[in-house]
């Protein structure tokens, strides 16, 4: 069975921390991982350095689009970063996601 992973990173953990659990109350995913990095990347012409914090969240395929919405309404990064993918998943563990995630599109 496939389910969505997507991935993003933030300035900090708490801003990751809330966003994801926002998207989790409003059940667009089923759960995320929170991990530290160091970054390196270009903006606006200069090679920047920083730590940022990446989000891997999972859902169900259907929610891919509602989530990337609902992401860049509440990114605080001018450009986030929104990248997801299709993955397999063990067939309890997917089943688990479908049922936790019953976002209501308005």
């Amino acid at each position: 069975m496939e389910i969505l992973v997507v991935y993003s990173t933030f300035s900090s953990i708490d801003s990751a921390q809330e966003i994801c659990s926002k998207l989790m109350e409003l059940k667009l995913i089923a759960c995320f991982n929170l991990m530290s990095a160091k970054s390196n990347y270009i903006w606006q012409g200069n090679l920047c350095k920083e730590d940022e914090t990446i989000a891997i969240m999972k859902s169900k395929i259907d929610n891919q689009h509602s989530i990337e919405s609902k992401l860049n309404e509440l990114h605080p990064y001018d450009v986030p970063c929104i990248l997801s993918w299709k993955v397999h998943a063990n067939e309890t563990y997917a089943m688990w996601v479908e049922e936790c995630c019953d976002y209501q599109r308005k």
